[in-house]
């Protein structure tokens, strides 16, 4: 639940005061890789 949470809000870190454990941020941006990779 909490690892959707934080996906879910991935891209608006820069908005929310909210600060992501390195574990999540470092997951999060696993994930942005992978739908970028979906992409192509």
């Amino acid at each position: 639940d909490k690892y959707v949470h934080s996906h879910v809000n991935c891209n608006r870190l820069e908005d929310t005061d909210t600060e992501l454990s390195e574990m999540e941020e470092a997951q999060c941006t696993l994930n942005k890789v992978k739908q970028l990779n979906m992409q192509d």
